[in-house]
């Protein structure tokens, strides 16, 4: 009763159809007999057409007719013709399908065989979007393949579209999302009365027999159809026998059937059809599950409403429609076979059909080629056909094709073109390649690849044993794996030279190998090629591959590589060397060429991507030296997934190469780190001296790497491999400057960033105008004449790979660029200390040139140094002129305080800044003339002053950040509680950068931390350069007791834990007079550098040497610096004249605590009036401090307070005299007046050292005798005990003893102990009669007389 019912509501549909088609046939119709008709349908989209006869369609690809915004709106009536060997599309565009669009239109009574439809989204035979429109009595063969939306009847099939009466003996073959076996996604729509035979895949979503996938909101009716295919692959849930699933919608059926033998894959699980069940939701649709017995009675089709006017329906046979009773199966896969392979040579055949029916092999001459199964045996030469063949049954006949193969011999000795080309015939071979090969202007499609497909992996070896391969080109931009081989396995590649290549492709594009397995390429170089691909693009490889071998995986190496090739991808992953890697090495490779990518593509210098994480990725002692890196960057590898199963490890990268998401805001960007993805900065002229590859990147100099003959030094080391031929070179980034703007100074025209493919020294030379710009190292600068412009006008210069080495290379060797050097409007004039504030505050970016010298003594600087907002971005051109006196002082607890508080890109030249104060005792942060400078270039600077804070102090800044200095001086004191320098308290993560700089002066540290002649701390991961530099600084840290002491002459500490900075540390020499009173574990014992740094140890030098030894570091004597007669170190020669220290006078006899204050923390020559004498123990205390044996006493002994044992004093030998501290001295010669260069007086309460009982402390003044407990030191070293209202003189010391003073003893650690005697020690103590043994007064002044016995104060005293 259900069934009858069913019958009778459905004859309705059936009477509109018969209407619709005599309606259709009332329009005039076109008739189309041959492809010239079809294609002219596009011409008129509302047309009416009608095919007189079957066609055939030509191999040129089909365009679709119709668009979206104009889609095919007429009708088609096939007249129960067909179109044979439909062609679409190359999988890499949407809607692909004889119509791209169809909008209420009708396509009815055809037939379409051997379809072969490529598409990515929308893809089917007849219609990629069929909008209201009606498909009926339609029959397809063939295969449809794409990613989303799969059909092979329409692809989408949206609005009320109707899909009635139609076979499908195709394949819908999706590769991620929705496939259907007549339609891959519908909305409201319905289906009728269809059969589909052909397999579905859709494996990460939607695959059902008739449709993929129901969605947006919509609802279909499922009417009647048939389910049939051998197989159907789906996601979970979404995967079942009419509709895949339903999103957000619904579908409605009745009557429909799926076959019982269909296996489905569902999530990857198989399952038989019995185990699909429909969703309680009524997302998916199933259908009856039906035998194969039912399926072929006639009686299952008319109960359900198929008419026998258009079905043929015979029991025993499946159902098919009657215009189109022949149905074909189709292949969907077959393995590519070579056109050529080798005697023995065995060839694997894989091929699959639509309806999933067996396969035959047959040879046309077995003697030739034998079939064994699956396998071809080459058994001789000759050539023969190979037919496969599918099984053909009483659904469909099977598909066919043949191969004409020829079995020949290659030859593995490569010595030609052709030869080459054979190697595609024998991929398992051994091959040696015996001469250059040049492929310009030849065909070439890379090994592996058959039939635009990659079909088989190079599985053998490739020596090229140094040899070139020129011209190579392949451009099919949707072909993935693509290089000279496409795929190798288990390969090993050496010795080979790629040059002018040209590679264009999909995904896994390299210079060598498109994709890798368990390959190793090693000692290959890939020039001046450029390689391009959508995805996975490297020089080398495209990516290399993982293989699973039992529990591990297995991938690839890359080794001793080199290449300058341009790398582009044009949407994801692009490596220097390598697109991505699963798993394996890439080492000791250098990249000098560029890669580019968009903003959010991975583009990397060595490597793209780690892309999985199943086993370790080592990319190791590689140097990225690229001109330029473009796209999402991490300049060695990306970080995604880089902290899972990546290591990176010693990486650098050139300082000079440009990265940025574009070009247009591209940038030398700064790191530290060579364990990390971006790597570490390395400079250009490190890059260029084989002892930086061969001790920081273990590179073997022997037997991979060379330099050019005498090019060390001029350019990077190639491969072995490159010597003796002739290189192509290219240049990037020649400079495009139009004009040279005038205004610090330090304008230049740099080639700095300029690149060539072997890192060469490039050589600017003028040949225009050249008496108005000179060369200054890579850059081109106004000349200028005392300190100003000479001239304008145009200049011109040729930029020139050195001569000596020249002829090594071809390509690009010479440029040239022009450029107009013009004066800035903007510059102004400073003649007076108020115009000094006044500008400087007004506009903080102007160009400033002083006109005569300032004095600021009594000048308010708190607009400029107190403001921790003020920053100095402007320049200033002292013209060798002088800042002098500024000052000050500030007590609360700030950062950035100085004369100037902090300077971002600015320019500092040819000023002096002499004895400028900035005090804020222990309280200040990041103190010194600066407080913080950023970016800043000093150049011929010289600052004397002295400066007091507490932590990140020096004279110049207490923070550096990115600053070069050039010709600069620094001649002062600092004293601060920690982190203290010459030059800077601390550099931060733009490091700094010295050249012939000199440090002199006194530091101390009272605290805690680091201090150095030039640098106190290396604060954070950066880059420092000291050059061809010089050090005299005193660095004292005596005051530091509960902290580690590290004093250096040039950098205190290189990070306060493991090591901050890459140094570079080369020609430098440190004086004789330089003190270090805490070496031990300063830089360079601890941290000497990051890996990649070079270090070479300071020169240490004495006065006597100081000529010869700057003269031989290359130091500009006479025109930049002077160097006086006698002097430890030459000064600025611009400012010599005020280079000297104040001089002063400190007189045993006067009260010096008036000249110890006017000289607080300020570097000064002292005199002292007093005598030493000759072999007795002198007391001493002054208030500086210096090095014993560079000093005036040198050779006497000096000893200092050690401690206190019962009742004896014990002294020790003193290497240092400090401030205020009491020694004794005894020297061997009488020592008049000394005199102490370059010491720093503390205006500080001498020392008192010893204990309540025993003490002995220092005067710098004289003192009157008015306690009991003073003593003081006889000639032969005993303690005597001094008299009331008796004067010490000043610049000594003496003995506190409370109790019993008679038991006190001195120890001198020499065997040597004295007692007391109660007598007044004559070198102590003056203003006493003195009377000789006759008893006659002689005089008030003991040291006045000759030798001998005299009496004083009734004692007898022996001089």
């Amino acid at each position: 009763m259900l069934m009858q019912t069913f019958r009778i509501m459905h004859r309705t549909p059936l009477v509109l159809a018969t209407a619709l088609l005599t309606s259709v046939s009332a329009f005039a119709q076109t008739e189309i007999n041959d492809e010239a008709g079809l294609k002219a349908i596009a011409k008129d989209l509302n047309g009416h057409y009608v095919l007189t006869q079957n066609i055939t369609l030509s191999d040129d690809e089909w365009t679709p007719i119709g668009t979206s915004d104009r889609p095919f709106t007429g009708t088609l009536d096939g007249g129960g013709h067909t179109i044979k060997g439909l062609t679409v599309g190359n999988g890499a565009n949407d809607n692909k399908a004889f119509f791209g669009f169809t909008k209420d239109a009708t396509v009815t009574n055809i037939g379409f065989t051997s379809a072969v439809v490529k598409g990515h989204n929308q893809a089917a035979i007849v219609v990629a979007q069929a909008k209201s429109s009606t498909l009926s009595n339609i029959y397809v063969s063939g295969v449809v393949t794409g990613r989303d939306h799969v059909g092979t009847i329409a692809g989408d099939a949206r609005d009320n579209t109707t899909i009635t009466n139609c076979v499908s003996t195709a394949a819908a073959l999706s590769t991620e999302h929705q496939g259907g076996g007549i339609a891959g996604w519908t909305n409201n729509s319905t289906f009728s009365y269809n059969i589909a035979y052909g397999a579905v895949t859709a494996p990460s979503n939607g695959a059902g027999g008739i449709t993929g996938m129901v969605d947006d909101k919509g609802k279909t009716e499922y009417i009647s159809n048939l389910s049939a295919a051998p197989y159907i692959k789906g996601g979970n849930d979404r995967t079942h026998g009419i509709n895949g699933w339903c999103n957000n919608s619904s579908n409605t059926g009745s009557n429909n059937l799926s076959w019982a033998n269909t296996v489905y894959y569902v999530g990857g699980n198989k399952k038989e059809a019995t185990e699909i069940t429909e969703p309680s939701n009524g997302s998916g649709l199933h259908g009856t599950v039906t035998s194969t017995d039912d399926l072929k009675k006639v009686a299952t089709y008319t109960g359900i409403g198929f008419s026998t006017d258009t079905w043929q329906l015979t029991d025993g046979q499946w159902p098919r429609l009657k215009q189109f009773a022949t149905m074909y199966d189709a292949f969907t896969s077959i393995s590519a076979l070579p056109n050529i392979i080798t005697p023995g040579q065995t060839v694997t055949v894989t091929a699959t059909t639509a309806l999933n029916r067996p396969i035959s092999i047959t040879s046309s001459q077995s003697s030739i080629i034998s079939v064994s199964g699956n396998t071809l045996k080459a058994e001789k030469s000759g050539t023969c056909d190979i037919t496969i063949t599918s099984t053909g049954d009483d659904l469909a006949q099977g598909a066919s094709r043949t191969f004409t193969i020829t079995v020949e011999a290659v030859n593995h000795t490569i010595s030609t073109p052709e030869d080459l080309d054979k190697l595609r015939y024998d991929m398992t071979g051994d091959y040696v390649l015996a001469n250059d090969i040049d492929m310009t202007g030849r065909s070439f499609v890379p090994f592996g690849i058959v039939n635009n497909t990659s079909v088989s992996k190079f599985t053998g070896t490739f020596d090229g044993q140094g040899h070139t391969i020129k011209g190579l080109k392949y451009d099919v931009s949707d072909k993935g794996e693509v290089g000279l081989f496409s795929q190798t396995d288990n390969a090993t590649i050496k010795n080979l030279i790629i040059e002018g290549a040209h590679f264009n492709g999909n995904a896994n594009v390299g210079g060598i190998v498109g994709k890798m397995y368990r390959t190793t390429i090693t000692d290959c170089a890939v020039l001046d090629s450029y390689i391009e691909g959508r995805d996975h693009v490297g020089a080398i490889a495209g990516e290399i591959s993982q293989t699973k071998v039992g529990d591990s995986y297995e991938g690839g190496t890359i080794t001793n590589c080199f290449s300058d090739a341009r790398i582009k991808t044009r949407e994801f992953q692009a490596g220097g060397m390598l697109g991505t890697i699963h798993c394996g090495t890439v080492e000791k490779n250098l990249f000098t060429g560029t890669v580019e990518g968009r903003e959010g593509d991975n583009a990397n210098g060595m490597v793209s991507l780690i892309d999985k994480e199943d086993a370790p990725s080592l990319i190791q002692y590689n140097v990225v030296a690229a001109a330029h890196i473009y796209g999402k960057i991490g300049r060695v590898v990306s970080n995604n997934r880089f902290d899972k199963k990546g290591k990176a490890t010693k990486n650098f990268v050139s300082a000079n190469t440009w990265v940025g998401t574009k070009a247009e805001n591209a940038t030398m960007a700064k790191y530290t780190d060579p364990n990390n993805y971006n790597g570490a900065d390395i400079p250009v002229n490190e890059l260029r001296t084989q002892q930086f590859y061969t001790n920081t990147l273990g590179w073997d100099f022997n037997n991979h790497w060379t330099f050019l003959p005498g090019a060390e030094g001029k350019m990077y080391p190639v491969l072995k491999i490159m010597e003796g031929k002739t290189l192509p070179n290219t240049f990037w980034h020649t400079p495009t400057t139009t004009t040279l703007t005038y205004a610090s100074g330090e304008e230049k025209v740099s080639i700095e960033g300029m690149h060539s493919s072997y890192g060469l020294c490039i050589i600017p030379t003028l040949t225009q105008n050249s008496d108005i710009a000179i060369i200054d190292g890579n850059n081109i600068k106004a000349k200028e004449n005392a300190y100003t412009l000479v001239g304008e006008g145009e200049v011109t210069a040729s930029l020139n790979i050195d001569p000596a080495i020249a002829s090594h290379f071809s390509g690009t060797t010479q440029a040239e660029i022009t450029f107009n050097i013009v004066k800035s409007k903007d510059i102004q004039l400073i003649t007076t200390a108020d115009e000094f504030v006044s500008k400087l505050t007004t506009n903080a970016e102007g160009h400033y040139v002083l006109s005569n010298d300032i004095d600021l003594k009594g000048t308010d600087l708190s607009a400029l140094g107190k403001s921790n907002a003020y920053t100095f971005k402007g320049s200033i051109n002292g013209q060798g002129h002088v800042v002098s006196n500024a000052s000050l002082t500030q007590k609360e607890g700030q950062e950035n305080i100085g004369i100037i508080a902090k300077t971002e890109g600015a320019v500092l030249r040819n000023i002096a800044f002499v004895d400028y104060c900035v005090n804020t005792n222990d309280q200040g942060n990041h103190v010194g003339l600066i407080g913080s400078a950023k970016n800043t270039i000093f150049n011929n600077v010289y600052a004397r002053g002295s400066v007091h804070g507490n932590d990140h102090v020096a004279l110049l800044a207490g923070d550096g950040n990115g600053c070069t200095l050039t010709n600069c001086m620094v001649d002062g004191s600092v004293k601060a509680r920690s982190q203290v320098g010459g030059f800077f308290g601390c550099t931060l993560a733009d490091g700094a950068t010295f050249n012939h700089c000199l440090a002199s002066g006194n530091l101390r540290t009272t605290h805690r931390g680091w201090e150095g002649g030039f640098i106190g701390l290396v604060d954070q991961l950066s880059t420092i350069s000291i050059q061809q530099c010089a050090s005299a600084m005193k660095c004292w840290s005596y005051e530091v007791t509960d902290s580690e002491r590290n004093t250096q002459p040039f950098i205190g500490g290189n990070g306060a834990g493991g090591a901050n900075g890459i140094l570079f540390f080369n020609n430098n020499i440190v004086s004789s007079e330089a003190i270090s009173d805490a070496p031990d574990k300063a830089w360079p014992n601890r941290n000497l550098t990051v890996a990649g740094g070079n270090v070479t140890d300071a020169d240490t030098y004495n006065t006597s040497e100081a000529q010869d030894l700057y003269v031989a570091k290359e130091w500009d004597l006479g025109t930049t610096w002077t160097l006086h007669t006698d002097a430890a170190h030459p000064v600025l020669t611009a400012f010599a004249s005020v280079a000297a220290h104040k001089e002063v006078t400190l007189d045993a006899e006067s009260d010096n605590a008036q000249n110890i204050t006017n000289a607080n923390n300020v570097i000064t020559d002292v005199s002292l009036i007093r005598t030493l004498d000759a072999n007795i123990w002198n007391t001493f205390c002054v208030p500086f401090a210096f090095k014993v044996e560079n000093s005036a006493l040198a050779g006497a002994k000096v000893k200092e307070f050690d401690k206190i044992d019962g009742t004896t004093m014990y002294m020790k030998d003193a290497t240092y005299i400090l401030p205020g501290r009491p020694y004794l001295v005894k020297p061997t010669a009488e020592i008049k007046n000394p005199t102490f260069s370059a010491v720093a007086i503390y205006d500080e309460t001498a020392t008192k050292v010893g204990n309540d009982t025993y003490a002995l402390t220092g005067i710098y003044s004289p003192k009157t005798i008015s306690e009991d407990n003073i003593y003081g030191v006889k000639a032969n070293g005993a303690i005597a005990k001094g008299k009331k209202d008796t004067t010490i003189k000043g610049l000594r010391a003496y003995f506190i003893i409370n109790g019993n003073g008679s038991a006190a003893k001195i120890n001198f650690g020499d065997d040597e102990t004295t007692g007391i005697e109660n007598i007044v020690t004559p070198t102590a103590i003056s203003n006493q009669k003195v009377y000789n043994l006759n008893g006659q007064y002689v005089g008030n002044d003991l040291k006045a007389m000759p030798k001998g016995i005299y009496i004083v104060n009734g004692k007898k005293v022996i001089k």
